[in-house]
């Protein structure tokens, strides 16, 4: 077997949570309306086609609902998304699954993305912290992403690691 690389979960109660990162002059950052699912969906199969795009796709279809993704759009094109979920959510998937461990005031964030031509820009920041203010203000507390490597990245928001995963490969000869 070979070591793989680490993930973690990382937690946060979101009571304390004060950060705000600017939105750049250029974007909006808002929940996906269930009319804008088609620039959802073409989005993501441009931009993560696999699994971030077939969970958030089927979310979507199983609550009825579309407003627990934020989108980012810049020069009015979608360029990222945020998925949340909360204890609104009739059926919780990844992070969710942990509710019961979490506490009533559960949430989770994740995945995240932003398309390759604006990474580095900021906006994955601003993204992030819109999108954690917006759990906030729905009464979440203790906040999970789950199976990360960017433990940097959401830590300057205040996420700590509660979890960590090692995964392992047996390459197979035939």
């Amino acid at each position: 077997f070979e070591p793989g690389v680490e993930q973690y979960d990382l937690q946060y109660d979101l009571a304390n949570y004060v950060e705000q990162i600017p939105i750049p002059a250029n974007a909006e950052i808002r929940p996906v309306q269930l009319d804008e699912t088609s620039a959802l969906r073409e989005f993501l199969e441009r931009e993560f086609p696999g699994r971030w795009r077939y969970d958030t796709m089927a979310k979507v279809d199983l609550e009825e609902r579309s407003d627990f993704v934020d989108a980012l759009w810049v020069d009015d094109k979608l360029e990222g998304f945020s998925f949340t979920q909360d204890s609104s959510h009739r059926f919780p998937i990844a992070g969710g699954v942990w509710r019961q461990s979490l506490g009533e005031n559960w949430g989770t964030l994740g995945p995240i993305g932003v398309s390759k031509s604006v990474r580095g820009k900021g906006y994955g920041n601003a993204l992030l912290s819109e999108s954690l203010h917006g759990l906030k203000r729905l009464g979440v507390r203790n906040c999970l992403i789950d199976w990360t490597t960017l433990v940097d990245f959401y830590g300057k928001h205040g996420f700590v690691p509660t979890h960590t995963y090692n995964s392992y490969t047996l390459q197979l000869i035939s």
